[in-house]
């Protein structure tokens, strides 16, 4: 756990054999001859296998026993010197002969001396015991770990199956079970956070660390959290874990198709967010579909931002330097907004409420969505809901259509039939407003021959929604001929205008007589 140092000597299952450094000759008179396979352990096991001194105060003398047992079936002979050194000696002579019955054991006792400043406490030391005996020659590694901060993190830290685009912590209970306060700094990769990430923790207490999993992809993710601390050289790592996946969460629907809209008007439809899970999601409404989307618009608006000339700059700086300073920092600051905008959908004619909210475990959130068209034709949107425990966002289709005023006249066409030439004729036209907005119209002023010889009154107005208006049209004409005219009206906000067609027959005087000719016959003078 964390920094991991013994507080004991090896236990008798763990204790390793000493390293040989020399092998020494067997004398004469040695009745015991000794296989290659014994040649390879010594004659003595020492207990433990290496003396640690750590957790020591400084100033205190501290003591340590080394025992010496003889694995073998007769008496040994072993002398134990070591090499002289301000901080470890031996207790009693240096160099003395201890002789070690068959089964047996003598002790040895170290002690460690950790005099000196500061920096002796933060330091490790290290020795060696010299054991000789009638075989071999061997060693016992000696250490005394300095004060340091042991900060008792797990191993591994396993977050299992979590869901996708979805914030899981885990809190750990750390303490420093060292011997100096640590000034330690935490750090991990993404997906995964950790907080705090820096702090000082004193000998013997405790703290929370809050480790959090946000993944943005679905699948297995592994990381290391490194845990440094100041003193300490090398650093830990505590292995994280984490499986993300898709949750039984989503829209009702994935598509709005709203009624025909009238200009001014607004129509609504509502739908609902299902959360069919034990966690609280947050959803978003976004105006593109992936994140990859959304960086080029960043990118776009930053480039809008005013920026003087590289030449105008330059010169500035030497006469304005404290005033291109100021407009410096209201750009970065501009900037950093741009960044930090989570690009929420946003649309002139389509608005959603809410953009943003919760949806509790085991519920349903009811979305509205408003269409608002400006102008008389089909609109056609996609927004995208980024929410908790989905991988991709989800799209929202909307569709709509705008209406503007709907004018017509109550017939279409008007056909004078013969009129005379020079003569001043009157007709009436109604115009209807079949819409539920009002309708401004306005005479678009005719340019052919005939067209010129009609007037219109009035040639411009506001219907009332389910209003009439009658128009009078005056015609007087010094053309002969056949005509047909259209007329147009224009309605504001509609693509089309309104037509009327009139056609008749301008013709001059007819005059006939009731005979042929007169025969007065024979007239006298």
């Amino acid at each position: 756990m964390g920094l991991r140092f013994r507080k004991k000597p090896d236990s008798p299952q763990e204790t390793k054999l000493p390293k040989i450094v020399q092998h020494r000759g067997t004398s004469e008179n040695s009745k015991r001859k000794f296989s290659s396979r014994d040649q390879n352990k010594t004659l003595l096991e020492p207990y433990p296998s290496e003396l640690v001194f750590q957790n020591y105060p400084l100033g205190k003398v501290c003591e340590m026993p080394l025992l010496l047992r003889n694995r073998g079936k007769v008496t040994r002979l072993v002398r134990v010197t070591m090499d002289s050194s301000p901080y470890f000696k031996l207790v009693g002579p240096n160099g003395v002969c201890h002789q070690i019955p068959a089964g047996s054991f003598c002790t040895i006792k170290i002690l460690f001396i950790p005099e000196g400043s500061k920096s002796l406490f933060l330091q490790d030391h290290f020795h060696e015991l010299v054991c000789i005996c009638e075989r071999e020659k061997f060693t016992v590694p000696i250490r005394a770990i300095g004060a340091r901060p042991i900060l008792d993190f797990p191993d591994q830290l396993d977050f299992s199956s979590c869901p996708v685009n979805h914030s899981t912590q885990k809190t750990l209970l750390v303490r420093n079970t060292g011997n100096l306060e640590a000034s330690y700094s935490l750090s991990t990769e993404s997906p995964f956070t950790v907080s705090p990430a820096t702090g000082t923790l004193d000998i013997g207490e405790a703290m929370q660390v809050t480790v959090e999993y946000h993944p943005r992809e679905i699948g297995h993710h592994s990381t290391s959290l490194a845990v440094h601390c100041d003193i300490v050289d090398e650093d830990t790592h505590t292995r994280l874990h984490g499986k993300a996946k898709d949750f039984n969460i989503g829209l009702e629907k994935y598509s709005l198709e709203f009624d025909k809209t009238y200009l001014t008007l607004s129509s609504q439809r509502t739908m609902l967010i299902h959360n069919r899970t034990n966690i609280t999601a947050r959803f978003q409404w976004k105006a593109f579909a992936t994140e990859v989307e959304e960086h080029p618009q960043k990118i776009r608006l930053s480039l809008n931002l005013s920026r003087p000339p590289l030449e105008t700059a330059r010169l500035s700086v030497e006469k304005h330097y404290e005033e291109l300073k100021r407009y410096d920092g209201e750009l970065e600051e501009e900037t950093a907004k741009i960044e930090a905008d989570p690009m929420l959908f946003s649309d002139d004619v389509f608005t959603i409420e809410p953009l943003e909210g919760e949806v509790g475990p085991h519920c349903s959130a009811e979305i509205k969505v408003f269409f608002n068209p400006r102008v008389a034709q089909v609109y056609r949107k996609v927004a995208y809901c980024l929410i908790s425990g989905r991988e991709s966002r989800l799209p929202l289709c909307l569709t709509g259509e705008g209406l503007g005023p709907c004018l017509r006249f109550k017939f279409a066409e008007l056909d004078m039939g013969k009129v005379l030439v020079g003569e001043a004729y009157s007709y009436e036209a109604m115009l209807v407003n079949t819409g539920a907005i009002n309708a401004p119209f306005r005479l678009i002023p005719p340019t052919t021959v005939h067209g010129s010889c009609f007037t219109f009154q009035p040639q411009q107005g506001i219907i009332p929604r389910n209003g009439i208006l009658p128009i009078q049209i005056f015609f007087s004409s010094s053309t002969l001929g056949e005509f047909e005219e259209e007329f147009h009206f224009n309605v504001a906000e509609c693509p089309k205008p309104v037509t009327l067609s009139i056609r008749g027959h301008v013709t001059g005087l007819s005059l006939h007589f009731s005979t042929a000719g007169l025969d007065f016959n024979d007239v006298s003078f």
